[in-house]
């Protein structure tokens, strides 16, 4: 793997929470776990968004941050995804922009692809599924495997709202939040 992603290469996507999201925000900061899923509107990625967000507390409680990048534009993410309806940050790649930095095929039929980013940005596994709905179960434990193989540092600090339908006071919306040296959203 070894891959680095450096968050100054990546363009910051329009994302379900209302923002724009890029790497920089969590790169040096925590893990992140990359799923492409195809179109927004999707089957499979409605599939994949739903595995997330029943996930997403075990993603917290290992300070690792999920985001779903689809390969949909902006406008095509609001019409097939309400800020409502999802706590798993969604990325619109519409370019294909990030697709194509980590080297990841435009989806073809049901097949996701998870990568997952140490705190350096560096690729560090990889999952290739051809099953929504049991993908994000199968990045978690990608992501419990490496934790339990990596030395990682205890964190003090505690993970956002991540249980399902919770709304965050400070606009992050899943996003893993009190890490150290970042600044909050607004």
């Amino acid at each position: 793997m070894g891959t680095a992603a450096r968050s100054s290469d990546l363009s910051p996507l329009a994302a379900s929470t209302g923002d724009r999201l890029g790497l920089d925000r969590f790169v040096g900061k925590v893990p992140v776990v990359l799923s492409f899923a195809g179109p927004a509107g999707s089957a499979v990625t409605a599939e994949v968004v739903r595995g997330f967000d029943e996930h997403l507390a075990g993603f917290g409680a290992s300070r690792v941050q999920a985001l779903v990048v689809v390969s949909s534009d902006a406008a095509e993410l609001d019409r097939a995804l309400s800020r409502d309806t999802t706590t798993v940050p969604v990325l619109a790649d519409g370019s294909g922009e990030w697709w194509q930095h980590f080297g990841i095929e435009e989806p073809s039929g049901a097949r996701v692809t998870t990568l997952l980013l140490d705190p350096d940005g560096n690729v560090v596994d990889r999952l290739v599924t051809d099953a929504g709905g049991v993908h994000a179960g199968e990045a978690l434990a990608m992501v419990d495997r490496w934790t339990a193989s990596a030395c990682l540092p205890s964190s003090t600090f505690t993970a956002g709202p991540f249980a399902r339908g919770a709304q965050a006071t400070d606009g992050t919306a899943g996003l893993v939040t009190n890490v150290e040296g970042d600044a909050p959203s607004g």
